[in-house]
């Protein structure tokens, strides 16, 4: 079928519908744009029940994919908000492929399980399960866990994105019963979040095509019992599912409100530099005076930063029981998920913005009082790899690295090794840089230079070099549920000598 191309001027508050007849499996990719934030692209069936929401919040470009469990018209509401808007919208709808992917088998770890191998009548055991909750988490000998992630009923394959490797995991269905299976052994303190994606379809495409499948059924699980806290937890393809291992190293800051609340501030910032335009959050303490002078963190990811990772509270707690200083937060926020991929991998041209637009900005509209040394620039994955960029780029004026899960395996398509940053810094000369790190276990595998190896190296060369550098390995993966407790403990870390002033 050729692509659907949806143009539609949106007016301020405007509710538009666009009715789709769709077939039972048909796989619907798409992608939007918009020249002002909207509300919401929201799915309903024909009675109206809302399925899954489509957009993201704040973002003008955005992908989606789902698949059409039942042969139907569905409906694609696009909700306005104030600001009058252009949207454009391209659809593709592909029928899968009648094969399907062989289901893997391997042999049965969890004690639980095994009393299951030949029973065809499940029905108590799933009873039990909902009891308990899933994954199920078995204690063995040498303190190590056996956690097993379990699904119902699926057709043809489930898949798992977050599980304790560094790649998607692929389940084992347990001879003819219902149940999907699949265990790992990891340590304790272990802690991640995840979704799993029943039946994901087979389509015609390039190999990234096919990986990106698993978006359009990937959910929470639907026995878990901690649902990963977000704004969206009534929509289960938003939703993340969580574990907590006992023995955990980190707190969690975000858990509670005080009463101490700082207050955010959203901002337009036009770029010449980067010819785009974003919006930037500030957090401001309780009790902000414009004469004094505050620690500022910088941080890529600004939306994931706020709603993924409950930054705002985390600040007011830790400000609260006077674990860090008072500081201000300034959010960043990417124009699309295109521009993140080209501006975060050490663009000269955005740590350009950041010198030469953003701080001046922040030093007009928010303090005057900025210091390199107490300037923390921050952020996970190809964020952590654009915070050292940016500090190798401007040391004058970002004197702290806080990286989570950086990717430090980076290279350009013109480079013949990859780790480039790593060689930048061992190539200069020492810089007034500090430096905190983490990376996870379960950051590995992938290829022979993955975030866990790579942020290693990073380390043993800035370590040879003479640089303040804190390291540490966290049991988890590549994991917004990880960040957010290293995010406050790295800002502990850094600002545990920082003067009151």
């Amino acid at each position: 079928m050729e692509p659907i191309t949806i143009e539609q001027n949106l007016f301020s508050f405007q509710s538009v519908r666009i009715p789709l007849q769709l077939k039972a499996d048909d796989f619907i990719r798409g992608e939007y744009h918009t020249s002002a934030p909207i509300k919401s692209i929201t799915l309903v069936d024909e009675n109206e029940v809302p399925i899954r929401r489509l957009s993201e919040p704040f973002v003008l470009e955005e992908r989606f994919m789902f698949t059409a469990t039942h042969t139907r018209t569905y409906t694609l509401v696009i909700e306005a908000l104030a600001n009058e808007t252009r949207f454009t919208c391209k659809l593709e709808i592909l029928s899968p492929n009648a094969s399907h992917q062989a289901i893997p088998h391997e042999e049965i770890l969890s004690p639980t399980l095994l009393n299951m191998k030949g029973i065809t009548n499940t029905q108590a055991f799933w009873e039990k399960i909902q009891q308990v909750g899933t994954p199920l988490i078995e204690e063995r000998e040498n303190g190590e866990y056996l956690l097993t992630f379990l699904y119902r009923g699926a057709q043809h394959n489930v898949q798992i994105m977050g599980a304790p490797i560094g790649d998607i995991a692929y389940m084992n269905k347990m001879g003819e019963n219902d149940i999907w299976y699949k265990s790992f052994i990891v340590p304790k303190g272990t802690r991640l979040s995840y979704q799993l994606a029943p039946d994901v379809p087979m389509i015609e495409g390039t190999p990234r095509e096919k990986r990106m499948a698993i978006l359009s059924t990937l959910q929470a699980d639907p026995f878990n019992q901690t649902p990963m806290p977000n704004i969206y937890n009534d929509d289960t393809f938003h939703t993340m599912s969580t574990v907590e291992l006992p023995h955990q190293r980190y707190t969690d800051w975000a858990k509670n409100k005080t009463n101490d609340q700082g207050t955010l501030h959203s901002y337009t910032l036009k770029s010449a530099l980067l010819n785009n335009e974003r919006t930037i959050d500030v957090y401001l303490p309780k009790g902000f005076s414009k004469e004094k002078t505050y620690p500022v963190l910088f941080m890529f990811d600004g939306k994931e930063y706020q709603s993924k990772v409950q930054t705002p509270a985390m600040l007011d707690n830790l400000i609260a029981a006077h674990k860090i200083p008072p500081l201000i937060a300034v959010f960043i926020s990417n124009p699309s998920y295109q521009s993140r991929a080209i501006e975060l991998p050490c663009n000269p041209l955005f740590s350009n913005f950041m010198a030469k637009e953003l701080l001046p900005w922040v030093k007009q509209t928010v303090t005057p009082h900025l210091k390199a040394e107490w300037s923390i620039v921050s952020g996970s994955s190809y964020g952590g790899l654009a915070s050292a960029y940016t500090a190798f780029r401007y040391p004058e004026l970002f004197g702290k690295v806080l990286s989570l899960s950086g990717s430090f395996w980076w290279k350009s398509e013109s480079d013949a090794e990859f780790e480039w940053l790593t060689q930048a810094f061992a190539n200069a000369p020492k810089l007034p840089i500090s430096f905190y790190m983490y990376a996870g276990i379960f950051e590995t595998g992938q290829s022979s230079i993955d975030i866990l190896e790579s942020n290693r190296h990073l380390r043993t060369v800035l370590n040879a070099k003479g640089y303040n550098v804190f390291y540490e390995a966290f049991e988890g993966g590549h994991d917004y549920y990880s960040w957010g407790v290293t995010l406050a403990d790295g800002l502990i870390r850094i600002l545990k000598d920082m003067p009151r002033y």
